[in-house]
């Protein structure tokens, strides 16, 4: 534990996209500099910023984070340490520190694919996103994508359909499931593989955070399919992620005049692969990755991979009028046997002790007793995914 903490409070210092590895060639572990001396830390050329980090020798905030994490399964991967993603040590500046909720599949078997594209998808680009999505998880490639609202959703929802793992790397905490309604998609793909963040817990999501994510969602990947996105998004900005890593690039031909193709037509004017068929993607794969890549897999799939806007309702994505149909009758709730009475001792358990029963409360409800909102909002999710509560229409919950 105490090693983990330290590599926990040395990534809290440096904040996320920013490189220790300066340190690192100067300290043999997060350890050592944490008992350097203020000396020793300024003759290792460090920014003074971080130098007035590096010496707050308070590790309480590493010790909350580490707690968090052994209560909640969540695996701590530090760079230069096993079970790091090989993948991304070869990009521009890697995340120092992940946390992994569930486990991510072995690459070198199953090769990443990012999937991304707008929060506005269309029909076509929900279709297309579900079925491509769907056949390429079938073939043995791993789905990567943020697990936003439109096509990042739909991709996840997809691969799970097709009964494979897939990765979903996220600009918050693992302890808030953004967007909200994705709640029951973030657990089941935690359940059938990883969901994955450079952000510490109680990290709220942030404009700021997103663009940091891209470089990781198409750092794991072999290659980014673009399926529908403006100019302007963030999926142009995690594919222009993916070229500077050197990663192929794919992208859904548009109607031109459509602002969700100008992404994509701008990329294929620039090189891209056009993606018509799955087909398009996996032949670039096939010879690279032989073995891995199961063409009889895909063809017995492709009748199998129609889109169904139920199994994309029952895991809370979007479907193409905006509606979000109501799953929550079919989430599996945690046995008394299972999830005990009550939450366990802690935070949880006061506000889960605080709840009237039977009547549904907001967020707010806990600022008259005691807890911030961020506090209660993060709390509440806890309860939500460990069975305690549900989430009910109007930003409520209820025991």
């Amino acid at each position: 534990m105490n090693e983990t903490v330290y590599d926990i409070r040395l990534s809290l210092a440096i904040g996320p996209n920013s490189a220790a590895y300066g340190l690192l060639k100067n300290f043999e572990n997060a350890e050592e500099i944490y008992k350097a001396s203020d000396n020793d830390l300024i003759l290792s050329g460090i920014p003074e910023k971080l130098f007035c980090k590096l010496t707050d020798r308070d590790l309480s905030q590493a010790y909350r984070v580490a707690e968090f994490c052994s209560r909640y399964a969540v695996n701590v991967l530090v760079y230069g340490k096993p079970g790091y993603p090989e993948k991304l040590y070869d990009i521009p500046c890697p995340p120092y520190l992940l946390y992994v909720l569930g486990e991510l599949p072995d690459f070198v078997k199953n090769p990443g694919i990012g999937v991304v594209g707008t929060r506005h998808m269309t029909e076509y680009g929900m279709k297309n996103a579900y079925k491509i999505s769907y056949e390429l998880a079938s073939a043995g490639l791993t789905v990567v994508s943020g697990m936003a609202r439109g096509i990042d959703g739909t991709s996840a929802a997809a691969a799970l359909e097709a009964g494979k793992k897939t990765v979903a790397v996220i600009g918050a905490g693992l302890d808030t499931a953004y967007p909200p309604e994705h709640r029951q998609l973030m657990k089941e793909i935690a359940k059938n593989g990883a969901v994955v963040s450079e952000f510490a817990p109680s990290s709220p999501p942030s404009s700021s955070h997103f663009p940091i994510r891209n470089r990781i969602i198409s750092g794991l990947s072999e290659g980014l399919f673009v399926v529908e996105a403006d100019k302007k998004s963030g999926a142009m900005l995690t594919a222009e992620d993916a070229r500077v890593q050197g990663r192929e690039i794919f992208a859904l031909p548009g109607r031109i005049g459509d602002s969700n193709s100008e992404g994509p037509l701008s990329l294929l004017s620039a090189g891209a692969h056009a993606v018509v068929s799955t087909g398009d993607i996996l032949s670039v794969y096939a010879d690279k990755f032989p073995g891995c890549v199961n063409e009889d897999a895909y063809a017995r799939s492709v009748s199998l991979s129609d889109f169904r806007p139920a199994n994309l309702g029952k895991h809370g994505v979007r479907c193409s009028d905006g509606h979000i149909p109501d799953y929550r009758s079919e989430i599996e709730k945690p046995s008394p046997s299972d999830a005990g009475l009550y939450p366990e001792d802690g935070l949880m358990r006061t506000l889960f002790e605080k709840m009237p029963k039977g009547r549904a409360v907001s967020p707010d409800y806990f600022v008259g007793h005691g807890f911030g909102i961020a506090d209660a909002v993060n709390l509440l999710s806890l309860l939500e995914i460990t069975g305690f509560v549900r989430s009910v229409p109007g930003g409520m919950y209820i025991r």
